[in-house]
């Protein structure tokens, strides 16, 4: 089921004629959202319909599967938060012209607004510079110096959207501007996949699998061009939740050092 519903939309999904159920909807359904409703409305239908030896389970089958089947009927548009424990940028550029070099960040934040209906959004990401992780302890904490990421002058790097270019209902290519050490340049994030999950118990939720390609010396990044590569391809996952992000998690603190026994 696609396209506008405007008013009563009448659905059988019962051999039985006397099971049908009449939703309200004032907004669009999504394509992909039909087999979830067929199949809740044959669940709905088995434990409601009366028989000669069960009474129906249910007051009234109709009004619960609506309350349960409502967030569905996309609200236009929906504000979400980033959820900073689905949400992990990633990097990698070529080390020494031998291998890759990959690491990721740690902590993020941001918002995200979709209008599906009209195909509309905007999008706002900030990352926390110092959060890097390449899975190697040293590297990380030449790459928070002034000679990298530089993050007590730069502790943030950030995305906001411009534009969106939609297709088949869904988000296809992110235009924006990309701040990274001060500097703000143009960057195109394309969307690889994008889902929404908008069942009750799951909640309003939408991710997307995202890349770019950027020069880091566009950037003012130039150190040890000879060595490491000045083409970087960005990856990132996110996920967007409706209402309160969770909590993002803590920055990680380094242990302090070991002191030397004492005798006594």
């Amino acid at each position: 089921m696609s396209g506008s519903l405007a008013g009563l939309a009448r659905l059988r999904c019962s051999p039985r004629p006397s099971v049908d159920y009449l939703w309200l909807f004032g907004h669009n359904i999504q394509e992909g959202y039909a087999p979830v409703c067929n199949r809740a409305c044959r669940l709905f239908a088995r434990i409601t319909t009366m028989t000669p030896n069960r009474a129906p389970l249910l007051p009234s089958g109709s009004l619960l599967l609506l309350m349960l089947l409502a967030p569905l009927a996309q609200a236009a548009p929906e504000e979400m938060s980033i959820d900073p424990g689905h949400t992990f940028p990633s990097f990698e550029v070529r080390h020494l012209n031998v291998a890759t070099q990959r690491g990721r960040f740690n902590r993020t934040r941001g918002t995200l607004t979709l209008d599906l209906a009209a195909g509309s959004g905007a999008a706002q990401i900030s990352i926390a510079s110092s959060s890097v992780d390449t899975g190697n302890a040293e590297l990380d904490k030449l790459l928070r110096t002034k000679f990298y990421f530089n993050v007590e002058e730069y502790p943030e790097i950030s995305f906001k959207s411009t534009a969106m270019d939609f297709a088949d209902g869904k988000p296809a290519l992110i235009h924006g501007e990309l701040t990274f050490l001060g500097e703000t340049r143009p960057v195109d994030l394309k969307v690889l996949y994008f889902g929404c999950s908008r069942l009750p118990f799951v909640g309003n939720r939408c991710g997307a699998d995202l890349t770019t390609t950027f020069r880091r010396s566009d950037f003012g990044l130039k150190t040890m061009l000879g060595f490491v590569g000045d083409e970087v391809t960005m990856q990132i996952q996110a996920e967007a939740v409706k209402g309160r992000a969770p909590e993002a998690p803590p920055p990680e603190t380094p242990a302090p050092a070991p002191t030397p026994a004492t005798r006594p």
